[in-house]
């Protein structure tokens, strides 16, 4: 495992058009810097991952698609028996 301490900061910028209608300005036209300090310490660990975790997601994720496949195959395969049936009534 690898520990990594690091500070984390945020920026927000914001904009404002000074001039209002026929040339007047409303505010103070400018360029203003707000700081705020927000004292903490992230520390991130970073884990090494076996591979059998890498192998049971591989399967968790094929077998979804082929669970997935196999509901839309059964629909669709449903709805083209329903329309040749009706169609020929």
């Amino acid at each position: 495992d690898r520990t990594v301490y690091t500070h984390q900061y945020s920026v927000t910028e914001t904009d404002r058009n000074a001039m209002q209608r026929k040339g007047e300005l409303r505010g103070l036209p400018g360029v203003f810097f707000v700081y705020e300090f927000t004292p903490f310490l992230v520390q991130k660990v970073e884990k090494t991952v076996p591979v059998s975790h890498f192998l049971t997601s591989l399967c968790a994720i094929t077998g979804g698609v082929f669970t997935v496949a196999g509901i839309i195959d059964a629909l669709l395969y449903r709805s083209y028996l329903r329309l040749r049936h009706g169609g020929s009534k």
